[in-house]
């Protein structure tokens, strides 16, 4: 009684899920822990084989093995793992089974007591934390390749970029600052390495911040929280260097980001100077030529009057003589010209210009007007579309159109009347726009390889003989065309004719 009442107690108890089986495997009894982890009730298993139950789950080789050790070599075998797959929702389990075989006598057989440890969820959980070790080891290897490759860019970088955490006194008030970080760039501009710095206060490496008013931004923007911008001029031991830097609050530090501006701002003062000089020589330049071509026009005035004189006054000169005397004023009268281009184009100085709004439809018109004798003389015929309403210097802008309109007409073929046509179109260059306005003309043109050469000072394609003019024209149009910030170039082939394209910057 004190044997099967003890039984009971131990099935009921025991957190194993026990069977107790006959000697053939049979099942007698099993506690309810068993029915509750395998799904399972007394009448599906009471008087079954072992190895027929739960859709024969258990009817593995390793099981057999198991019981073959223990039937009839020994009394009990332990800690036996063996992985199973149940039927329907119990699924895979990892089980720890215990065999013990108890021994027969008159009154009672020899029976098979079977405890089944369910190890499912610590196999799970061993896995999941083994899972999570490679996990974290693999984080940690990643954060570590962050981490190196974060100090590479950082180091690599122009820009500086350092971190500061305040040093407070028994009051509360910020004393200074300690570096936390920096990349290589901070200390190296000022010929220090980061094992230097780091860890180190401003009093102990940068003491300069007290008196040029860092440590004061520093100080504002750790206490507002508000990012601040600056530019300043640091004394370093052996120069003066230039820096331009941000800083911002991160938590309870201050990190500022820095760049090197030392050569910029020494290239800006150079080309400040340089232009400054450039400017001055120009201004000499157009001060030499104006006042020397003031200078030469009164002794070809006095040449031509005197020349002039002697051929009232004397009859008797031979004909060779009076040819000589015609060619020397020929000669002062193209040199009288000559310096009238050259004041010209010294006056057309670049700079500040005061454009106005001008409508080339009716502008291309008055200057048309303007040079009705020649245009009628030549019988050009004029082809004209609808123009822009551009921002042009209008006094500097009707020379530019005289010049290439009156080209067009004296550059034209022998006998022949010209066709000149006037077209504009908008058009865009580097994300900037432009009015492009044509001058196309059937002349005599030129060769491509002299489109740049025509709009230097005194240059000419033709003889002064075959073609009057100065030779200095073209060169007016190109500083006109400068001074308004667009430009002017030409197109030529040899007896078709010539192109001259004129871009005038707009903002629409």
């Amino acid at each position: 009684m004190f044997t099967e009442t003890y039984t009971e107690i131990l099935l009921e108890t025991s957190r194993d899920a026990i069977l107790i089986m006959e000697r053939d495997f049979t099942i007698t009894k099993a506690n309810r822990n068993f029915y509750a982890n395998f799904k399972c009730v007394s009448d599906q298993i009471q008087g079954k084989s072992f190895f027929e139950i739960n859709g024969k789950a258990w009817d593995k080789d390793d099981i057999h093995k198991l019981f073959e050790k223990v039937i009839p070599k020994e009394k009990h075998a332990e800690d036996h793992e063996t992985l199973l797959t149940f039927p329907e929702s119990t699924g895979d389990r990892c089980l720890v089974l215990n065999v013990h075989l108890t021994d027969a006598d008159e009154k009672k057989p020899a029976l098979i007591f079977l405890f089944i440890e369910d190890i499912t969820e610590k196999r799970h959980a061993e896995a999941q934390l083994i899972e999570n070790e490679r996990r974290f080891t693999q984080r940690k290897q990643e954060l570590e390749q962050s981490r190196s490759f974060l100090n590479s860019v950082l180091n690599s970088t122009y820009y500086g970029i350092a971190s500061y955490e305040p040093l407070r006194n028994a009051f509360g008030e910020i004393e200074d600052f300690r570096i936390t970080y920096t990349n290589q760039e901070v200390p190296g501009n000022f010929g220090l390495s980061v094992q230097d710095v780091v860890g180190k206060t401003f009093k102990e490496v940068y003491p300069g911040v007290f008196e040029n008013g860092i440590f004061e931004k520093v100080k504002n923007c750790l206490i507002t929280g508000i990012p601040n911008t600056y530019e300043i001029s640091v004394a370093d031991r052996n120069h003066e260097l230039w820096l331009t830097a941000a800083m911002e609050k991160v938590n309870d530090t201050v990190t500022i980001t820095s760049k090197n501006i030392t050569a910029e701002k020494e290239a800006a003062l150079q080309l400040e100077r340089m232009n400054t000089l450039l400017f001055n020589k120009n201004k000499e330049l157009s001060s030499f030529t104006y006042i020397a071509s003031h200078d030469l026009q009164e002794p070809l005035r006095k040449i031509r009057m005197f020349i002039s004189r002697i051929l009232e006054e004397e009859k008797n000169f031979s004909d060779n003589t009076l040819a000589y005397f015609t060619n020397i004023n020929s000669t002062a009268v193209r040199m009288q010209m000559l310096i009238d281009a050259l004041l010209s184009y010294s006056s057309m100085e670049s700079g500040i210009i005061k454009t106005e709004r001008t409508d080339l439809n009716k502008f291309v018109k008055e200057v048309l007007a303007l040079i009705d004798i020649s245009v009628g003389e030549s019988g050009a015929v004029f082809e004209i579309g609808t123009l822009p309403t551009v921002q042009v210097v209008r006094i500097q802008f009707q020379q530019l159109l005289l010049n290439v309109i009156n080209n067009a007409i004296k550059y034209r073929k022998p006998e022949t009347a010209p066709k000149i046509k006037i077209a504009a179109e908008k058009v865009e260059n580097n994300n900037l726009k432009f009015w492009k306005i044509t001058i196309e003309d059937d002349g005599i043109g030129f060769d491509q390889q002299y489109a740049e050469k025509i709009f230097e000072v005194f240059q000419r394609l033709h003889g002064k003989k075959d073609y009057g003019g100065t030779g200095v024209g073209l060169a007016i149009c190109k500083k006109i065309m400068l001074n308004h910030h667009g430009d002017i170039v030409a197109e030529g082939i040899p007896g078709v004719g010539a192109k001259f394209h004129i871009y005038i910057p707009t903002k629409g």
